[in-house]
């Protein structure tokens, strides 16, 4: 137990960091732009724009929901569209220089509201109740090269997504199997195919929209983004004796800072 949830704990910080949990770069070194973070974020920005370029349906109405069901649809889409489980994945960035992270979670939340407040008004002005029916809008937007661009962005950003989201059951998996300090690529990611199939096994089974993944979403966002992360922190360091390690631990990191050694092979 003791082991998981300190990989909960560090899961974010070690996401930049090699299996050993050795720093590879400092904090200067690492790269704005990366291929990464330009299809994360270029996709979600082109998607987002895109969806406002959309003229108004002939007939449109706009009224509120009617059924419980449509009722967790919007409680999702309200959730989705202020975007605070998107801004988490940016604090991790912040944690560089903790002194920063009030300015970069207010930077955060300020990118995430140029995306997906224009866009859920603008599709919601735009086709009003057939979202209720139609809880992926890009159903609903005209078929041509524009829209399969998007929707291939958008497969990529939920790819990228997908790892960041699974970090921290995967350090966890690797830790219980003894495999977190391995240094072949190769031998990791067949590690973590036991925690990647039954979750890929899951997503095919039930719908990626409808009223399944609008219930779950509505519910358990705030839980698995904020709670439980807080959770598992208060849990970990609960006693004195463990709080005064990390601290006497980050202290002596400061002082001796060391360049790791260890290089990451990609098969051995």
């Amino acid at each position: 137990m003791k082991q998981a949830e300190e990989a909960i704990v560090s899961s974010f910080n070690e996401t930049e960091l090699d299996g050993g949990g050795k720093e590879e770069v400092t904090a200067e070194e690492q790269p704005i732009f990366s291929v990464k973070s330009v299809l994360w974020h270029g996709g979600s920005a082109y998607d987002a724009w895109f969806s406002c370029a959309s003229n108004q349906a002939e007939g449109v109405q706009h009224s509120g929901p009617k059924k419980l069901v449509l009722y967790f649809t919007g409680a999702t889409n309200i959730l989705y569209t202020f975007g605070g489980h998107a801004v988490t994945v940016e604090i991790m960035h912040a944690m560089w220089k903790p002194q920063k992270f009030k300015y970069i979670y207010l930077l955060a939340t300020l990118y995430v509201f140029t995306l997906t407040l224009p866009s859920a008004s603008a599709v919601y002005w735009a086709f009003g109740d057939q979202l209720l029916t139609h809880a992926n809008a890009f159903a609903l937007l005209p078929k041509n090269g524009w829209r399969d661009t998007a929707v291939i962005l958008m497969l990529i950003h939920q790819f990228i997504t997908f790892g960041f989201a699974c970090t921290p059951l995967y350090f966890v998996w690797e830790k219980v199997i003894g495999m977190h300090d391995t240094r072949s690529l190769c031998m990791r990611a067949l590690a973590r195919l036991p925690v990647v199939i039954p979750i890929w096994f899951l997503a095919i089974i039930f719908p990626f929209f409808g009223p399944i993944n609008s219930a779950v979403g509505a519910l358990l966002v705030s839980f698995t983004v904020y709670i439980i992360p807080a959770l598992a922190h208060m849990l970990t360091y609960r006693k004195a004796t463990s709080r005064k390690v990390k601290i006497a631990t980050n202290n002596l990191s400061l002082l001796w800072p060391k360049k790791s050694e260890n290089k990451v092979e990609i098969c051995a």
